[in-house]
C-alpha cells in the first residue's frame, strides 16, 4: 500500500493530513510512518515540528487503542490477525506494575517487541488502558522526536534548540519515566491495619 504522504499534505493541510497518515500506519503495519516524519522535516515550516510530532502520536496511538480494544475482545482484528499469534509473536508476558510500563514504553519507543503486537497484547491480557496510554504515548513522543529531530542534516532546520539540544529534551524525557517507574516500584508497603 501506497500514499503519497505530500498529496494527504496538500488534500487535508499539515495537521489533518498527517493525523490521518499517522492513523492509518498506526493500523497497517506496511505504512511508514517514519519515512513520512522525515517528509515533514523536509517541508513542513519549522514552528509546526513540534505540533506534528504531536499530532501523529495522537494519531499513532488512537489506531493502537484500536487495536488494545481488539484484544480485549471489544472490537475485531482484520482476518489473519488472531490474537492467539500475536501473543506468541511476542514471546513474553506482560506484567503487572512497573516491568509491564517499561515493556510498553520500551516497545514504543524502539519496537521491540512490535508495538502492534504489544498493543493486542495488552488488551488480550487485560493491562490497565489507561497506563498503555500513557506509557504508549510517551514512547512515541520519544521516537518520533528522536526520528524527526535527530538525523544530521534537520538539526539545521531548529537553531533554538540543534540536535544536541533535541536529544537532550529526550534523554530528559527517558529519566523522567525511569524515574516514575522506579518510585512506582519502591513505594512502601501499606502497614497492617490492626484490629
Amino acid at each position: 500500500m501506497n500514499i503519497d504522504a505530500l498529496e494527504l499534505i496538500r488534500l487535508y493541510g499539515w495537521y489533518v493530513g498527517t493525523f490521518v497518515y499517522a492513523l492509518l500506519s498506526g493500523a497497517i503495519p506496511v505504512l511508514n510512518c517514519e519515512v513520512f516524519l522525515l517528509v515533514l522535516a523536509m517541508k513542513a515550516p519549522r514552528e509546526m515540528l513540534f505540533p506534528l510530532i504531536v499530532t501523529t502520536t495522537a494519531g499513532q496511538m488512537v489506531a493502537k487503542s484500536l487495536l488494545y480494544w481488539a484484544g480485549r475482545g471489544v472490537l475485531r482484528l482484520p482476518a489473519g490477525a488472531r490474537v492467539e499469534t500475536i501473543l506468541a509473536s511476542l514471546g513474553c508476558k506482560i506484567g503487572r506494575g512497573w516491568r509491564g510500563a517499561l515493556l510498553v514504553f520500551v516497545s514504543a519507543v524502539i519496537g521491540v517487541p512490535p508495538f502492534y503486537a504489544m498493543s493486542v497484547a495488552c488488551g488480550a491480557m487485560r493491562w490497565s488502558f489507561a497506563s498503555f496510554l500513557v506509557f504508549g504515548c510517551l514512547g512515541r513522543l520519544v521516537r518520533f522526536s528522536f526520528v524527526l529531530l535527530v538525523p544530521p542534516g534537520f538539526g539545521k532546520t531548529l537553531p533554538d534548540l540543534g540536535p544536541l539540544g533535541a536529544i537532550l529534551a529526550v534523554v530528559v524525557g527517558v529519566v523522567v519515566v525511569a524515574y516514575v517507574l522506579w518510585k512506582a516500584r519502591h513505594k512502601p508497603a501499606a502497614a497492617p491495619v490492626e484490629g
